[in-house]
């Protein structure tokens, strides 16, 4: 039986920041699903306080427009040059 993906992922066609709660930037953002979206971080220090279980909320810019939007987020790996993370519901 093939592996079927929960939800499609989305292209983004603009370049989207990933923002921490300290209003530090943690990378790209890239690989876009409903369930979740993945980081490429701009460096390993700046993902370094991401581990996997811990929920946290990122927010997500996208510079040209200044849009910004805020996610409740669980991290679900963080490796190589790759941070995922999905999306949770807030409060109970």
């Amino acid at each position: 039986m093939a592996y079927k993906r929960e939800f499609e992922r989305l292209e983004i066609e603009e370049d989207a920041i990933a923002i921490d709660e300290s209003d530090q930037e943690l990378g790209r953002v890239f690989r876009v699903s409903g369930g979740g979206f993945q980081i490429k971080p701009i460096s390993e220090e700046a993902v370094s306080k991401l581990h996997p279980g811990e929920r946290v909320a990122i927010t997500v810019v996208e510079p040209a427009s200044g849009v910004r939007n805020i996610f409740p987020v669980e991290v679900v790996y963080r490796e190589g040059n790759s941070v995922g993370v999905k999306f949770v519901r807030s409060g109970p």
